[in-house]
């Protein structure tokens, strides 16, 4: 019976490893499908950095480091 037991146990151990390293292959490619997705993306449309508004600025109002941030544009 404990025979029978470690035997289980063994091929439990055995196919979860088997199933830790399947899923890391997935996890691998999909990964770099995705890193290869973004990098067209960006080259389809070509974009710069520019700074919005991140409030309503009244003219002569001092323009304030918080009252902006950096954007990509196309």
């Amino acid at each position: 019976m404990r025979l029978v037991f470690g035997l289980v146990l063994l091929l439990g151990l055995g196919l979860a490893g088997f199933a830790v390293y399947m899923a890391q292959d997935y996890i691998s490619q999909t990964e770099a499908q995705l890193a290869r997705e973004r990098q067209a993306r960006s080259e389809i449309v070509p974009t710069t950095d520019v700074f919005v508004s991140t409030r309503a600025i009244r003219y002569g109002d001092k323009l304030q480091k918080n009252y902006v941030r950096k954007v990509r544009w196309p």
